[in-house]
């Protein structure tokens, strides 16, 4: 799981630390450190990995996102139509690998047509993975290479080297329309029934904490996962979003099938959710279920 945001719509407003780039953006940050290990936006070079997601602020106080499988492509495009009167604040790209190869921090990014730029995308997410290779996470805010997103519809076309096994993309757009607010974790969080600890075989318990506001709400969750195979049905896999201790479990929520499968071993998931009135927290916790052909890995 690389990706974890919280949309909140209602009669409150969370602001946030005004930034939207990563806090580190120089290429050097994004090098492979001593043994083949990433030096990583979130911490020290560590041979275990760093496996979990941390904040990340965005300006705004509410999102759009799509994205596209690379597996097994050179390209792909990725194509978001923002409703009209609406300013994108930034465009954050995120996307992902499983490799020992190549530099998969980069990749070539041409916005509406226009040409390719070389886009170097911080090193937010490293899990080192006894079972295969690596899986790695990388963000980038094409502001920062002077590739600014308009209103209407966006349109990323991303090329990458076959080399990198890149997985896919996901652009989230942040905006402001009204009140609101958004929670954005980040990185790359390795579940695997069958991996050992650590990673371990499930993913972490994430608790966004909500205002209690004056009455019901709305929220939009969404996840970016990689590696879930084009399989039917999926491996197994499940996710449980609790919303002030009553649990909701999505069964194989990722994969071939359904609505936010972007291509093969990539998902960007998208699911409303009903906050009542006094709701002050959600948590988000996925996991490798047991089962037939074998439990899935992402």
């Amino acid at each position: 799981m690389r990706f974890l945001g919280l949309a909140f719509l209602g009669l409150f407003v969370l602001s946030a630390c005004n930034e939207g780039q990563s806090p580190i953006g120089n290429p050097a940050d994004e090098a492979i450190g001593v043994g083949g290990v990433p030096a990583l936006v979130h911490g020290p070079p560590d041979p275990t990995g760093v496996d979990d997601l941390s904040p990340f602020a965005m300006p705004g106080n509410r999102m759009l996102a799509n994205g596209v499988g690379l597996w097994g492509a050179l390209s792909g495009n990725i194509v978001i139509a923002a409703p009209a009167g609406i300013t994108p604040l930034a465009g954050i790209l995120y996307w992902g690998s499983r490799t020992m190869a190549g530099d998969p921090a980069q990749i070539t990014v041409s916005l509406n047509g226009g040409g390719g730029t070389l886009v170097t995308g911080d090193y937010i997410g490293f899990t080192d993975i006894a079972t295969g290779n690596p899986s790695h996470t990388f963000r980038a805010d094409l502001a920062d290479f002077v590739l600014n997103v308009a209103p209407g519809v966006t349109n990323v076309g991303i090329t990458v080297v076959a080399s990198q096994e890149i997985q896919g993309a996901t652009l989230v757009l942040p905006y402001t329309d009204g009140t609101g607010f958004f929670e954005v974790l980040d990185g790359n969080d390795w579940i695997f029934l069958e991996e050992p600890t650590p990673p371990g075989p499930d993913g972490e318990l994430y608790q966004f904490d909500v205002p209690a506001g004056g009455g019901e709400r709305t929220g939009t969750l969404w996840v970016v996962a990689g590696d879930m195979e084009d399989l039917d049905p999926p491996r197994p896999h499940s996710m449980t979003v609790t919303v002030n201790g009553v649990a909701t479990n999505y069964d194989r929520p990722f994969g071939l099938g359904n609505p936010g499968r972007d291509g093969d071993q990539w998902d960007t998931f998208s699911d409303q959710l009903n906050i009542p009135a006094g709701a002050t927290t959600v948590t988000v916790q996925a996991f490798s279920d047991a089962g037939a052909p074998q439990p899935a890995s992402y």
